[in-house]
């Protein structure tokens, strides 16, 4: 990843006699609410990563009942879909856009979750987790993109990318003893954990596109 590192002289295009950053592009400025629904959408996003992240092992240990050792290999491979996912993500943000970069991701974690809850092919479980795994890590980069293309002003931007870490990580911890909780009250019923988070990423595919609706009625 060392090679992908972007250079840190700023390549420069002439706009007349005035040099300006290739890298700050102008956009009309978001309102306010706007910004509220993409917190919004980050916490939610933490609420998904807890139950996989926490669950998943102990998923197919016990609740699978496919011993430890496998439960461990499945650890490595979401492990591996870590590694995958910042330069994955990062790549298609760069090359269609964060905006449905993000919507597509969503989905394809959302069918993921909801997939791993309905098979016990333990090669499919496999593949599963490594999308899974992808996603904690490569939301970062992307959620960071999508706050760079929504405001121009370096400012603004870290102080919605510091707010929004704020409703990250505030969700995380709560999802962290709620999820817990109902994992108790259940009987140690993992899947319904799973689609909980499911049902979490689902809300946050959702909330922009209804916002953008409402606003052109």
């Amino acid at each position: 990843s060392w090679f992908n590192i972007p250079d840190p002289v700023a390549k420069v295009q002439e706009v007349g006699n005035s040099p300006i950053s290739a890298s700050v592009q102008q956009h009309a400025p978001e309102p306010k609410s706007i910004f509220l629904i993409l917190y919004l959408q980050y916490g939610l996003m933490a609420v998904f990563i807890v139950a996989p992240a926490v669950f998943i092992v102990d998923y197919i240990a016990r609740g699978l009942q496919f011993c430890a050792g496998t439960g461990a290999l499945f650890w490595g491979l979401y492990g591996i879909g870590s590694m995958i996912g910042p330069p994955l993500y990062g790549y298609f943000a760069d090359k269609v856009g964060a905006k449905p970069t993000l919507r597509t991701v969503l989905a394809v974690e959302f069918l993921a979750i909801f997939a791993l809850c309905a098979t016990e092919n333990i090669i499919v479980m496999a593949i599963l987790t490594v999308i899974i795994g992808s996603f904690p890590p490569g939301i970062v980069p992307l959620m960071l993109a999508r706050i760079f293309e929504m405001t121009s002003c370096p400012r603004l931007r870290n102080v919605n990318w510091s707010k929004a870490t704020i409703f990250f990580a505030s969700a995380q911890a709560l999802a962290g003893y709620g999820l817990s909780a109902v994992f108790s009250a259940t009987h140690n019923d993992h899947r319904i954990l799973f689609i909980l988070g499911g049902i979490a990423l689902l809300i946050s595919l959702s909330m922009e596109i209804l916002y953008r609706k409402t606003q052109q009625v």
